[in-house]
């Protein structure tokens, strides 16, 4: 038990490292063209990490398709209530389309997060960045909790780009954006994102920023 447990933590460690060394090149550099709607409501948002509920693949996925997250650990929104561990997030496909210059982009908007009584409630999302399923349970925990505790943006960072989210597809993301994240990609098969898939968020009530 003992020596799982510092393997998870040495896991853990260099995985926190490894993410907020690639963090330092996602975070959109200040300038006088930055949006202070963006600035705002970076200042309302909170942390939060939601595992995908089903897998959405860009070759059979349509625009208006429901996609469906949940929470790994209450989110206490500011100036609004608490989402429970297990609350679902809901939100759909808005864009699936090739773009002018030949890029496939598919975009995903979370709008709703609904209790276990029923109770929904409006929220505005932005994905962060994007990890693949964790399998082994002690390692996987570890690694987890150095995703919850990597949370790095600032009031001034308005957007963000993981070039190598999945392989071969680019998430692009701004906080003033219509949509929660867009997924980038030369090759439409190649945007399939897993059940299981990690979301690192930053998430408000809507109506808040």
């Amino acid at each position: 038990m003992k020596r799982e447990s510092a393997v998870a933590l040495s896991i853990a460690t260099a995985a926190l490292t490894l993410l907020v060394t690639q963090f330092a090149f996602a975070q959109a550099a200040p300038s006088n063209a930055t949006s202070s709607a963006a600035t705002q409501e970076v200042k309302q948002v909170v942390p939060a990490i939601a595992s995908l509920a089903q897998t959405i693949d860009a070759g059979k996925a349509q625009q208006g398709d429901q996609v469906k997250a949940r929470l790994s650990e209450k989110v206490q929104l500011k100036n609004g209530p608490e989402l429970p561990s297990g609350t679902e997030l809901i939100g759909q496909v808005t864009v699936d389309q090739m773009q002018n210059d030949g890029t496939y982009r598919l975009a995903l908007v979370f709008t709703n997060a609904q209790l276990k009584n029923g109770t929904v409630i409006p929220i505005k999302a932005t994905i962060m960045r994007v990890y693949p399923p964790v399998g082994n349970h002690a390692s996987g925990d570890a690694i987890y909790y150095a995703y919850a505790s990597a949370h790095y943006w600032t009031d001034r960072t308005t957007q963000v780009d993981q070039p190598d989210a999945l392989q071969g597809v680019e998430l692009q993301s701004k906080f003033a954006g219509d949509n929660s994240g867009n997924f980038l990609s030369k090759s439409k098969d190649e945007i399939r994102i897993s059940t299981g898939t990690l979301l690192d968020l930053a998430i408000a009530p809507q109506g808040k920023s």
